[in-house]
C-alpha cells in the first residue's frame, strides 16, 4: 500500500483521498484472498495428520479379555460399540485421551463435539 501511495505521489504530486481509500480495498481484498489460500493449504496438510493419527488409534491392540466383559450379542442392553484405549495428538507425546473406555448402547444418541485439539 504504501509503494501504491509512493508511486502516486512522485507522478502527480498528490494522492487524493478517494484514491487511497480505493488503494486500501484492493489490498484487503488481496490479503483476504492470500488467507483464504493459507487457510486452505494449512487444512490440506492437517487432515491427512488426523487421519493417520484415527489409524493409528483404531490399530491399538484390544485389552486382554480377562480385563473387558464381551458383551453378549442376545442381549438388548448389549453394547453396540465398545472402545478403549489412548489416544495422542502426536506419537510419543502424552494422550490427549487416556484410558478411552465408550459403550454406546442400540439407540443412543452420540455426539463428540469440539474444535481440532480441543
Amino acid at each position: 500500500m504504501i509503494c501504491a501511495m509512493a508511486f502516486l505521489y512522485f507522478t502527480q504530486g498528490s494522492i487524493p483521498a478517494h484514491q487511497i481509500i480505493v488503494i486500501q480495498r484492493i489490498m484487503n481484498t488481496l490479503l483476504g484472498g492470500i488467507n483464504v489460500v493459507m487457510g486452505g493449504i494449512s487444512k490440506m496438510v492437517a487432515v491427512p495428520q488426523s487421519f493417520k493419527r484415527i489409524r493409528m488409534f483404531l490399530a491399538q491392540p484390544d485389552r486382554p479379555r480377562n480385563l473387558v466383559q464381551q458383551p453378549v450379542l442376545d442381549d438388548a442392553g448389549a453394547p453396540v460399540i465398545q472402545l478403549c484405549g489412548s489416544f495422542a495428538f502426536v506419537m510419543g507425546t502424552r494422550p490427549s485421551l487416556r484410558d478411552l473406555d465408550i459403550s454406546i448402547l442400540r439407540g443412543e444418541l452420540v455426539a463428540v463435539v469440539g474444535s481440532v485439539a480441543s
